[in-house]
C-alpha cells in the first residue's frame, strides 16, 4: 500500500529521490552512469486513507495518468485517477473512475486507457470490449460502444492507440475463427463506431497468436506485432505486419527474430520513436547451466519504418541465469531503456536495467535496481516521464506482504556500475549419515493413506497426482505418519508434460505457530528451501517462508527426478538424482510436525515410492 500523493496542497503524485553509486571503466561509446531512485509518497492530504497504486502510463509527449485505489478501514472507497500534461510536473484535480454509462466490466469498475489525444474508459466484460471516449478539453463521456462486432469471442489482450488524426485503433486476441488470432479494428468518430473487424493476419495454418502490440511510427504507419506459433519447426517466433492506410490493408512483415532454431521468442516489448522501430524479446537459443539453454534477452531494431529488420543482438550481458520480460521505452532525450527480470542472483528475480544511447547498436552494463531474494518479483512495466527518464514498476510478492515498487531510472554523470553479484553463504559440509529402519513406504499401489488437505489428489498409474483444478492455488497432502526428530526421505517426482509447474516437499509441517519448512523444484528454474515461522501455511504463498537457500537447475517436464532429503535438528540436506542441490543450517530448532508433498496450480504433479528411513546412531 502506497501513501499519498499530494504535498502543500500541489497535485503532484509522487517525488523521486534518487541514490547513484560507483562505476566502473567500459568500452567506447562513453555511456552514463544509471541512476535510480523511489518513488516515495509526499504526504497525505486524507487521515485514515490508504492509497494504492494500480498502474501508470504515459506518452512521448510527456502525458501521464496515474489510476490508484482508495481504502479506509480495509474497506474499498473507489478507483481514481489523474492526469499530468507537464511530463509529470503538476496533475489535474482527482476523478473517480466509474462508473461510465455503457461501459460494461462485469461487478468491476472500468479501467482507464491513456491515448494521444484524450482518455478511454475500456471495459471487459463477457468476452466482450467496450469503450467510452473523452478529449482533453471535455470532462464528459462520449456514448460507449462495443468493438468486437462478434459476440463473445474476445480472449484478451485489448490495447487502444490513437493515430495523428485522432483515430482510435485497438487490437485483441479474437477466437472467432476457432483459435487465437490477433484482430484489428479503428474508430474514426471518437469511439462512436468501430469498422469492421478483420484478422491482422491469416495465414490459415492455425498457428496461435498471442500477445498483441502495437505502436506507431513515421507518417501514421500501423504496426502491429504478436507472439506466432505457426512455425512447428521453431516453436514460436515474434511476427509483424503494418499498415499505411489505417489498418484498411496489411502487408506481413515476416520474423522479428533471425533464428531458426526450435526454441522460443516469447514476452517480447515494442517501442518507437519515428522511423526507429524496436523490439526487445525473452530468447531461448543460447546454451546455458546444466546441459540446457538459458532465457536472455535479444534486440532488434529497423530504421526504416519497420519495413524490415536487423541482426539480433544479445541485450542482458553474458551471464548465467533465466533474463526474461524486458520492457523497452524511448525517452524524450533520444535514449533506450531495457528493463526485465533477472535471476542470475536469485531465482525468485531482480529488475534489471539496460540503456542504450545510439539507438540500441550499444548497451550499457546493466544494474540491478529492485528485488531480492525473499519476494518474487513479477509485472514489470516501463515508462518514459519527467525530463526523459524512466518509470519503471513491479510486483514484489512475498510469503507474508505484496507491493507495487517503483524507481525512477535516468542517466546521470559518469559511466555506469556494473550488475552487482550478490553472494549466498557457503553451503555447510554435507551430513554424513547412514540409513537406519524404514518407518514408513508407499508405493501408491492402492487406495490412498494421506491426508489430503488441498486440492484434488488421485493414485494414477501407480502414483500419486496432485492438482488444483481449474484455478491458481496450492495443493498439499500429508503422510499419515508423524515426523521423527531426525530422519532420510527418499521418493520421486514427475512434473506435468503439458502444464509443468512445481513440485514442493513439506517438512516440520502442521500447527501454523510452529515453523515450517518447504522445499520446492520449479520447471526450469531451480531449487530453494525455505522456512515459515507464523501465520498461514508455508504452503499458501508463492514461496512458502523466508528462502534460506537457492540454486538454478532446469528442471524439465514428463521426467521422473530422485530426491532425497536428510533432516535434522540443525541442517537439511537435500539431493536430486544424486547431486547435493542444496544443503542448509537450521539456526532455530524446528519441531518435528508432519511431512507433505505438493505443488501449485492446475498443472499436476506425480509423486511415487515415498519412504522415511531412521537415522543410525
Amino acid at each position: 500500500m502506497l501513501g499519498l500523493l499530494i504535498a502543500a496542497g500541489l497535485p503532484a503524485i509522487y517525488s523521486a529521490s534518487s541514490a547513484v553509486s560507483g562505476s566502473t571503466e567500459t568500452a567506447e561509446p562513453r555511456f552514463e552512469q544509471i541512476a535510480f531512485g523511489e518513488w516515495q509518497p509526499v504526504s497525505d492530504p486524507e487521515p485514515g486513507v490508504d492509497y494504492s497504486t494500480l498502474s501508470v502510463q504515459s506518452l512521448p509527449s510527456g502525458r501521464t495518468v496515474v489510476q490508484y485505489e482508495k481504502s479506509r478501514d480495509g474497506n474499498t472507497i473507489g478507483r481514481f485517477f489523474r492526469q499530468s500534461f507537464k511530463e509529470g510536473g503538476s496533475y489535474s484535480p482527482e476523478e473517480k473512475i466509474g462508473p461510465v454509462p455503457g461501459v460494461s466490466a462485469g461487478s468491476a469498475v472500468p479501467g482507464i486507457n491513456l491515448l494521444e489525444r484524450g482518455i478511454a474508459a475500456v471495459g471487459f466484460a463477457g468476452s466482450n470490449i467496450t469503450l467510452a471516449y473523452r478529449t482533453d478539453q471535455e470532462r464528459s463521456w462520449g456514448p460507449a460502444a462495443q468493438v468486437n462486432d462478434e459476440l463473445a469471442t474476445v480472449e484478451g489482450s485489448v490495447s487502444f492507440h490513437q493515430g495523428p488524426d485522432g483515430s482510435i485503433y485497438c487490437v485483441w486476441i479474437d477466437k472467432r475463427q476457432g483459435f487465437p488470432l490477433v484482430y484489428f479494428s479503428s474508430s474514426s468518430d471518437g469511439g462512436r463506431t468501430w469498422t469492421p473487424n478483420k484478422p491482422v493476419e491469416f495465414d490459415f495454418r492455425e498457428g496461435d497468436q498471442w500477445n498483441p502490440q502495437m505502436v506507431i511510427g513515421a507518417g501514421g504507419r500501423l504496426l502491429v506485432f504478436w507472439e506466432d506459433w505457426r512455425d512447428r519447426k521453431t516453436l514460436v517466433d515474434i511476427r509483424y505486419a503494418w499498415s499505411d492506410d489505417g489498418g484498411r490493408h496489411w502487408v506481413s512483415g515476416g520474423k522479428v527474430n533471425d533464428d531458426g532454431a526450435h526454441v522460443w521468442q516469447l514476452d517480447f516489448s515494442v517501442a518507437a520513436a519515428g522511423n526507429d522501430i524496436y523490439v526487445a524479446f525473452s530468447d531461448f537459443r543460447d546454451p546455458g547451466e546444466e546441459g540446457d539453454n538459458d532465457w536472455n534477452i535479444y534486440f532488434a531494431s529497423s530504421s526504416n519504418n519497420g519495413t524490415s529488420f536487423g541482426r539480433n543482438l544479445r541485450l542482458n550481458d553474458v551471464a548465467a541465469g533465466i533474463d526474461k520480460d524486458p520492457r523497452l521505452a524511448v525517452s524524450s532525450n533520444g535514449e533506450l531503456y531495457c528493463v526485465w527480470r533477472t535471476g542470475r542472483n536469485t531465482v525468485f528475480g531482480e529488475a534489471a536495467v539496460s540503456y542504450s544511447p545510439d539507438g540500441g547498436r550499444h548497451w550499457s552494463p546493466s544494474a540491478v535496481v529492485g528485488g531480492n531474494n525473499s519476494s518474487e518479483l513479477t509485472g514489470i512495466s516501463a515508462r518514459s516521464v519527467h525530463q526523459g527518464s524512466l518509470l519503471a514498476a513491479w510486483r514484489e510478492s512475498g510469503y507474508d506482504s505484496s507491493k507495487t515498487v517503483f524507481r525512477v531510472i535516468s542517466a546521470g554523470k559518469g559511466r555506469p556500475a556494473g550488475f552487482q553479484q550478490s553472494e549466498q553463504a557457503p553451503a555447510p559440509e554435507p551430513l554424513r549419515v547412514e540409513k537406519g529402519s524404514l518407518l514408513f513406504a508407499d508405493d501408491f499401489s492402492g487406495e490412498s493413506r494421506w491426508d489430503e488437505s488441498e486440492g484434488l489428489w488421485l493414485n494414477v498409474n501407480g502414483a500419486y497426482m496432485g492438482t488444483a483444478p481449474g484455478k491458481a492455488n496450492y495443493f498439499v497432502s500429508f503422510a499419515p505418519v508423524r515426523e521423527p526428530e531426525a530422519y532420510i526421505l527418499e521418493g520421486r517426482f514427475l512434473l506435468d508434460p503439458v502444464a509443468h509447474y512445481i513440485s514442493s516437499i513439506y517438512i516440520r509441517s502442521g500447527d501454523s505457530r510452529k515453523r515450517q519448512i518447504a522445499v520446492t523444484n520449479q520447471f526450469r528454474v531451480g531449487a530453494w528451501i525455505s522456512i515459515k515461522d507464523e501465520g498461514d501455511p508455508a504452503w499458501q504463498s508463492p514461496i512458502g517462508g523466508t528462502p534460506v537457500a537457492e540454486r538454478r537447475f532446469p528442471f524439465q517436464r514428463n521426467k521422473w527426478y530422485d530426491f532425497r532429503l536428510v533432516v535434522t535438528p540443525a541442517q537439511i540436506d537435500y539431493y536430486v538424482d544424486g547431486l547435493r542441490m542444496l544443503g542448509v543450517r537450521l539456526e532455530e530448532k524446528a519441531e518435528p510436525g508432519s511431512i507433505g508433498l505438493g505443488g501449485y496450480t492446475s498443472a499436476p504433479t506425480y509423486f511415487d515410492d515415498i519412504r522415511i528411513y531412521s537415522i543410525r546412531p
